[in-house]
């Protein structure tokens, strides 16, 4: 029996817009289009957005946009569009050394606030110091609490961040994405005045 969905490969266009900036490059694919379902007052407006970079291979589909993708583009915000396009990989675990700073920190704001007396502060202080930071943040994490005597699990700091926003995503927005929405803007406004 013929399958009734047999596989099918078809070619659509996309727009490729190549950025540069110093040594940093990225194409920006883009595939878009607006629809207007046959019962609907408005239209639909949808892009599909594939980035290959410096800074890593990401994308985005959006289906509902509410507007023309060059005007929703230029008008998105770093962790809103990197999540997007990142996924769960938008956050990253701090380091063990950038982990060890903020405990610090986190130990020396809870004692100015109060919430931690001198005794338990100073263990959990030197249990810093004494933390294996031979694996990964989670066992360096779990070696500092052993060494707090589980003071550092009973202050639930295992609430706080211990993770980042990726330095990738970060040089991305900062490096490619103003001169990609630059350059779709301009041509917005160019076909508009035509």
């Amino acid at each position: 029996m013929a399958d009734p969905n047999p596989p099918s490969v078809s070619r659509l266009p996309a727009t490729c817009y190549t950025v540069r900036n110093g040594w940093a490059w990225a194409h920006i694919f883009v595939r878009c289009g607006e629809e207007k379902p046959k019962d609907a007052e408005a239209s639909r407006h949808w892009a599909y957005v594939s980035i290959i970079s410096d800074f890593g291979e990401f994308g985005h589909c959006w289906t509902h946009m509410g507007e023309d993708w060059r005007s929703f583009m230029p008008g998105l915000d770093m962790d809103y569009a990197m999540k997007k396009f990142l996924g769960q990989r938008f956050r990253v675990p701090l380091s063990i050394d950038e982990a060890e700073k903020q405990g610090r920190k986190a130990i020396l704001q809870y004692r100015r606030e109060g919430n931690l007396d001198a005794g338990d502060a100073r263990t959990l202080w030197d249990s810093l110091s004494a933390a294996d930071r031979n694996g990964s943040l989670d066992s360096f994490l779990r070696s500092w609490d052993d060494h707090s005597y589980g003071r550092w699990y009973a202050l639930d700091w295992w609430d706080h961040r211990w993770d980042k926003v990726n330095p990738q995503a970060e040089a991305f927005w900062r490096e490619i994405w103003p001169h990609f929405t630059a350059a779709i803007k301009q041509a917005d406004q160019t076909a508009s005045a035509a």
